[in-house]
């Protein structure tokens, strides 16, 4: 069987991390790329619905939609 990995793009990232929550598909990691999570999606939620998946959290220096300490924030 072949590794899975959810990609979610902008504003895919909400789309995706709300997917998790819901109890989508098992997968073997998570990028999450350029928006952070959505501020009202049930952490418990996410985190089981992760299963121990790895998430990377990713955003430019200037973007916008993720400011500064916006990923660290989200990583704890």
């Amino acid at each position: 069987s072949s590794d899975l990995t959810l990609l979610g793009f902008s504003q895919g990232t909400v789309l995706a991390s709300r997917w998790i929550a819901a109890g989508g598909r098992r997968m073997d990691r998570v990028i999450l790329w350029g928006v952070p999570l959505a501020h009202d999606l049930p952490l418990d939620a996410f985190t089981a619905g992760l299963g121990g998946a790895p998430v990377q959290l990713i955003a430019g220096d200037a973007d916008h939609y993720a400011p500064e300490g916006t990923l660290e924030e989200d990583a704890a």
